[in-house]
């Protein structure tokens, strides 16, 4: 590869082209998390942008939540869902953008990478309720951002005509273990620099950096349960064929992470049955939820 080798930082300050993450919906992240957050300031800041509080709402009153009743308004849609699954559903609205966008280098098309992140959340989500771990809103915001890392080095392989999907064929590798050989790091590494640097949750921070197992697992540190929920489900979307191309596909469950959450194999097997029945419809609308207003 004739391209100096980047380094992770020089690889995230790099890419212009993602859109910022709005002010307003790092503002609701930071309200969210904080101990002392307050509902009525999550819903101040969540209407000061108009477009996002429309999409939130339309969000809110789709059937994903199932409410017996219609809310109208950003304050009662916080006070019926409550903070943390606005957060969940202000980062859907905010990253929409960049998740359906073509992956050139990958070889992925688009709405390819928002099929299998939006399954892996709601795997997630799943996962989290059936282990009895984690908070399902957060795990499913967990879920949806975990391959973002993968839209930057899309973008940063595509501006230097380096084509990650032909090396991986050539040398039966999968994507992320021509990402190490190339770089030195890979997607996930990168998604974890990405979501520092947009000051997400540090919770949701690990998990995007460790949703694939270390190839060196002496070296490994135990991850933290949320990182093991993100793990099986994106085994799960996988074998539910919600995959990123024929590499590495299926991909392996991590038999530790499974045996952390205390999970079946026959719980597995259920959690999958649900999502098949779920996803399609879920997906649908949110596609339609996350148009522009």
């Amino acid at each position: 590869m004739s391209v100096k080798q980047p380094t992770l930082a020089e690889i995230v300050e790099s890419v212009t082209e993602l859109p910022a993450m709005p002010h307003v919906t790092m503002a609701v992240l930071r309200e969210a998390d904080s101990e002392d957050g307050s509902a009525r300031r999550l819903a101040d800041q969540l209407s000061q942008d108009q477009a996002l509080a429309v999409r939130v709402l339309r969000l809110s009153n789709s059937a994903f939540y199932g409410l017996p009743r219609t809310v109208s308004e950003i304050p009662e849609a916080v006070v019926v869902l409550g903070t943390r699954a606005i957060r969940s559903l202000a980062l859907v609205a905010s990253t929409y953008p960049w998740l359906s966008k073509s992956l050139g280098s990958y070889g992925v098309a688009a709405n390819t990478l928002w099929r299998h992140s939006f399954g892996v959340g709601i795997c997630s989500k799943l996962v989290s309720q059936r282990a009895d771990v984690a908070q399902p809103d957060t795990a499913f915001a967990g879920g949806l951002l975990h391959d973002i890392g993968k839209v930057v080095m899309g973008m940063w392989l595509d501006r230097h005509s380096i084509d990650l999907e032909r090396i991986a064929v050539s040398e039966l590798l999968t994507f992320d273990q021509v990402e190490s050989k190339l770089f030195g790091f890979n997607h996930a590494d990168v998604g974890a620099a990405l979501a520092n640097a947009c000051n997400l949750p540090g919770v949701l921070v690990d998990s995007i950096g460790h949703h694939h197992p270390h190839p060196d697992s002496d070296s490994e540190a135990v991850p933290d349960t949320f990182s093991d929920v993100i793990r099986v489900a994106d085994a799960i979307a996988y074998r539910q064929g919600l995959d990123m191309g024929i590499l590495g596909y299926p991909r392996p469950f991590d038999g530790d992470s499974v045996e952390r959450l205390n999970l079946t194999g026959d719980q597995i097997e259920d959690i999958g049955s649900e999502f098949a029945s779920r996803f399609e419809e879920h997906q649908r609308l949110f596609e339609r939820s996350t148009a522009a207003a």
